[in-house]
């Protein structure tokens, strides 16, 4: 259990910015002061979607490689940048830092990318849902 669930799932609701990551991310532990557990440590988001419900569902993107969940980044001017520089720490790669837009050609399981409620919908969804396990 997370210790802090109700908040999580309050933030949710007014969840505007989009991350996508790669699946294996979903497993792994994420430090975040929102994610400890009450007995100790760190969840994953797949502990979080397991609690959370419908309130927090990754849902597959781009392809089979790479899944996407909303977030709420703090209002601060920096919590972008500082998801982007959680996100490099985990040695992933930024698909938009060229600024060009995304070359799906290029991608090889390891980017990531942080979009608004707008810029999410141009990422393109290359392989249907059923085909994702």
């Amino acid at each position: 259990m997370f210790k802090n669930t109700e908040l999580l799932r309050r933030e949710l609701r007014s969840a505007y910015t989009y991350i996508v990551v790669p699946k294996a991310m979903l497993n792994a532990p994420v430090e975040v002061e929102k994610m400890e557990l009450t007995n100790g440590g760190h969840g994953t988001l797949n502990q979080l979607s397991a609690e959370l419900g419908s309130a927090f569902t990754p849902v597959p993107a781009i392809d089979e490689r790479f899944m996407k969940f909303r977030w709420l980044l703090a209002t601060n001017i920096n919590a972008e940048q500082n998801m982007i520089d959680f996100l490099l720490e985990q040695d992933l790669v930024n698909m938009c830092a060229d600024g060009m837009g995304i070359d799906y050609e290029a991608l090889n399981g390891n980017e990531f990318g942080v979009f608004d409620a707008l810029s999410v919908k141009s990422v393109k969804k290359l392989v249907e849902t059923e085909e994702i396990e």
